[in-house]
């Protein structure tokens, strides 16, 4: 896509089928305008720039998991995002412990590595997706 604003004015139908190879296009396309629609509100523009001045910890509060997630794969900050697929094969491989759910994030992160969290993130998703 030339322009994320696009997404601005794209009818939701077809930004399913653009990337529906993907998967979950159901749940992803209302995010993604979601998001669009949130920095254009915040920044004046679809722009991740003012995210990338800010401190891992100012931007997190943004949108908690999904700003991890824009954090993390486009401007190569050192986080560990959370979603179902992460959290289950986490917990699965005992990595958090009996940690109560207020702490599961905080203790995968200190079980992560941060040089490793993007690595993991991307295996432990696909794994997630395909085997559990």
């Amino acid at each position: 896509m030339p322009n994320w604003s696009q997404l601005l004015k794209m009818d939701l139908t077809v930004l399913k089928a653009l990337i529906g190879d993907a998967g979950l296009a159901n749940q992803k396309a209302p995010r993604m305008v979601a998001i669009v629609n949130q920095l254009a509100r915040d920044f004046g523009e679809v722009t991740l720039e003012p995210l990338r001045r800010m401190t891992d910890r100012d931007a997190g509060r943004r949108r908690t998991e999904t700003a991890k997630c824009v954090l993390m794969y486009s401007l190569s900050r050192e986080l560990l995002p959370v979603d179902t697929h992460v959290a289950r094969v986490s917990g699965r491989l005992m990595l958090v412990g009996d940690a109560p759910s207020r702490l599961f994030v905080a203790n995968l992160e200190a079980a992560v590595p941060p040089d490793c969290r993007y690595d993991y993130h991307v295996n432990v998703l696909q794994h997630g997706r395909e085997l559990c």
